[in-house]
């Protein structure tokens, strides 16, 4: 198969899966991590990876026809398709963490002030310039959410749902991640704060 054939099954099963992940009561970004830790399970051995029953698993992932998926996984080399799953797994995560911090924008700006705004913009500015690493930006953003030891405490679930859409990090780049900070998160809050 060509490596644009690759790349068209990788977009056809991530498209299927984030239509199937909007539909869900959950937060995008929960379903998004369950979703690629079900790719992404340890105790699978290549050969698992690599089997028919993965050709399922992918059909399943988005309601598509698994004898299409299946002919189109057949015809994949190994390391075809160990590429088509790195992609598919980094395209859900990006999903995921790009409507998290979507989220977070949107929240901040709704419901705090200018003053935890402010330090958002600043986190993820620090981030982007490589002075702070993601998880340091991930409780900044949480301290600017909820500001509060009080609210923190009264928050636990949310906050550990926000963590669970954080680990979507580990399944795309460092580029990615940098992309999805700056589009997602920090344009949003500085297109909607008073220019100083």
């Amino acid at each position: 198969m060509a490596a644009a054939d690759v790349k068209d099954f990788v977009r056809e099963i991530v498209r299927a899966a984030v239509t199937l992940i909007r539909q869900s009561p959950a937060p995008p970004w929960i379903d998004a991590f369950y979703t690629v830790i079900s790719l992404t399970e340890i105790d699978q051995s290549l050969n698992e990876l690599l089997s028919e029953e993965m050709a399922e698993r992918l059909a399943n992932l988005g309601w598509l026809s698994y004898p299409k998926v299946k002919r189109a996984w057949d015809s994949l080399t190994d390391e075809e398709k160990i590429e088509a799953l790195n992609g598919i797994v980094s395209g859900i995560a990006a999903y995921g963490l790009r409507e998290l911090l979507e989220k977070a924008a949107y929240d901040i700006l709704k419901w705090r002030g200018l003053n935890e705004r402010q330090k958002a913009i600043e986190a993820a500015n620090e981030f982007l310039s490589g002075k702070i690493d993601f998880d340091i930006l991930v409780y900044r953003i949480i301290e600017a959410l909820w500001p509060t030891p009080k609210e923190r405490e009264e928050s636990e679930a949310d906050i550990e749902g926000f963590w669970k859409g954080v680990e979507l990090s580990d399944y795309v780049s460092e580029k990615k991640l940098k992309e999805i900070v700056k589009a997602d998160f920090l344009n949003a809050l500085e297109a909607s704060s008073p220019k100083g």
